[in-house]
């Protein structure tokens, strides 16, 4: 299980290299990013990963906050981090919850089917948000401005959809 483990923090590394996250990932400076990591990996349980992203935002002041969302097969598992400067976070957390605690899924999408006759861009940037039991609310992508985030977005909707099947 352990090895497990590793690969899947290695694989929600690679994973938020992709994003905003990504001058953290590969920053040695952030001792706290390690144990953060190892966190979100335990909650997985070694189960397989449907996506794992994130965004981490940078205010001009020093000010900065992070999330990882991660769907499993079975749960759903976000971390927040949230601090100021060069300090460690002064706000971290890392939970998990059932993905048939889903309550209903939305999607909010940009372009038109009529615009464009080849549908070459359509659907265009769709954002679909699950609400679950609890309060807890995942939106995809996180980053709307990430390409590959857009594109996940779109793939993830069936497996949202065949949540609400139970």
């Amino acid at each position: 299980m352990t090895r497990d483990l590793r690969a899947t923090a290695r694989t929600i590394n690679t994973s938020l290299r992709q994003t905003s996250w990504s001058h953290i990932v590969t920053s040695t400076d952030d001792a706290w990013y390690g144990p953060f990591l190892t966190r979100l990996a335990l909650l997985t349980a070694g189960e397989e990963l449907v996506i794992a992203t994130g965004r981490f935002d940078q205010e001009d002041g020093g000010s900065y906050a992070g999330t990882v969302q991660i769907l499993t097969t079975t749960r759903a598992i976000v971390g927040t981090v949230a601090g100021v400067g060069s300090e460690d976070p002064t706000e971290t957390a890392a939970y998990a919850f059932a993905r048939s605690t889903i309550v209903d899924v939305s999607v909010d999408a940009t372009v038109s089917p009529f615009v464009d006759p080849g549908f070459h861009d359509w659907p265009g940037a769709v954002r679909v948000t699950a609400r679950y039991a609890g309060g807890h609310t995942l939106a995809f992508p996180c980053d709307p401005d990430n390409r590959i985030e857009r594109a996940n977005a779109f793939e993830l909707l069936p497996d949202l959809l065949g949540d609400l099947a139970g």
